[in-house]
């Protein structure tokens, strides 16, 4: 197997403070992912901040969405962004999860969208970027969300995934995260 070029590691860590809606304090309505730590370098990185400089995504599951179709090939989660690149929130990715049961994870495959405009009319902001492939680690509480991003890896990305359920790049992995900084 080609070993992949690892651009960046980001770790989302769950949000589980309360919002006010209509005057009180609930709970959120879908799960909400801050940044935590960052390691490497990737072009994309930038694109995805909101105009205040933060970096987060919500996880939602797929049936929220009236709009989407629902068959055997519509992933169970996708997570959207609200980059200050796009008027509206966009999907980063499509989530299908595998279990990982030693590690109690789930290791998933995903890539940015190969559209040069969106849906919403907004340009993609990660069309530069379409051929980069990511690998996401999931808490099986959701806790928290590891997105580690494959420069040119979309052809391949599959492979990378099963590579990493089967410990294939556990020392990059763990130079990733040792390198990472506090955000």
């Amino acid at each position: 197997m080609i070993t992949p070029k690892f651009a960046c590691y980001m770790r989302f860590e769950r949000n589980t403070s309360k919002v006010k809606r209509n005057g009180e304090l609930v709970e959120r309505k879908v799960m909400r992912f801050d940044l935590s730590l960052f390691a490497g370098y990737w072009t994309g990185t930038d694109k995805l901040k909101t105009s205040k400089g933060q970096m987060y995504f919500n996880l939602n599951t797929s049936d929220r969405n009236p709009n989407r179709k629902n068959n055997q090939t519509t992933p169970e989660y996708y997570i959207q962004m609200n980059p200050n690149t796009c008027k509206k929130c966009f999907n980063l990715s499509g989530l299908r999860l595998m279990m990982n049961t030693e590690q109690d994870t789930w290791i998933c495959s995903g890539e940015p969208s190969q559209l040069e405009v969106l849906r919403t009319k907004d340009r993609n902001p990660l069309f530069e970027e379409k051929d980069d492939g990511f690998i996401f680690v999931i808490d099986r509480n959701f806790g928290f969300v590891e997105l580690f991003v494959i420069a040119g890896g979309r052809p391949m990305i599959d492979a990378y995934r099963k590579g990493f359920t089967l410990g294939k790049f556990d020392n990059e992995l763990k130079l990733m995260r040792e390198a990472a900084i506090t955000i």
